[in-house]
């Protein structure tokens, strides 16, 4: 494991499952809800709904996530471990070089962006965030504090010399740009897709640098 990952790693919640019988079981909730919300909207995901698309007693549901905030938040760690495992995979391929490094966290991300499951789960997410916290938006920096993190430290690799509050502010313009992309739609046709996917990437590493 990288120091990337390392530092930024996460474990999902599995509410109150303690055998592997019942961490299976809470395991395939958390998916279901996952899946749920590629798929459907943020107002449909209920407690009972879930139950029933993961085939189990809506009392099974409750014994290992009381409330739906408990489910949200669960579902909140397990996608947050899925990201920073894909970013180990990515950065692994991209080894030592900074470079190559901080293009291939950006290639993974708007490939990420441009799958339309991902765009839809988290279009209908960041409202139950929002919900559980009571539009605080704590829970929100807390969900994207890894992210920034990562990026930081890619900053950091790419320049060694700027200052740490101006790498978190790189950092901090690199995640808006990106996660700004989610809702907006993409450009027609592959070779202006292309062409646009290029431009967000010398934008990137042009915060990244300073420029």
């Amino acid at each position: 494991m990288t120091k990337l990952s390392e530092k930024n790693s996460r474990h999902t919640r599995l509410g109150t499952a303690q055998r592997d019988s019942g961490k299976a079981t809470a395991m395939k909730l958390i998916k279901t809800a996952h899946e749920m919300l590629m798929k459907g909207a943020y107002a449909d995901f209920t407690m009972r709904n879930i139950a029933k698309t993961a085939d189990v007693r809506l009392a099974n549901l409750q014994y290992y996530f009381p409330k739906k905030e408990d489910l949200i938040l669960a579902l909140m760690h397990y996608v947050g471990e899925l990201y920073n495992n894909h970013y180990i995979k990515h950065l692994k391929k991209a080894g030592d070089n900074p470079l190559g490094r901080f293009e291939a966290a950006i290639e993974f991300n708007l490939d990420d962006i441009y799958c339309l499951k991902t765009r839809h789960f988290f279009i209908q997410f960041w409202p139950l965030i929002a919900i559980v916290d009571n539009y605080s938006g704590k829970l929100l920096s807390e969900f994207y504090t890894p992210q920034l993190r990562q990026f930081e430290e890619l900053v950091k690799e790419l320049d060694a010399n700027a200052e740490d509050n101006e790498i978190q502010r790189r950092a901090n313009m690199i995640t808006a740009l990106i996660e700004g992309l989610m809702v907006v739609a993409s450009p027609p046709g592959e070779k202006e897709q292309n062409t646009f996917r290029k431009n967000v990437l010398q934008q990137c590493l042009s915060i990244a640098r300073g420029f």
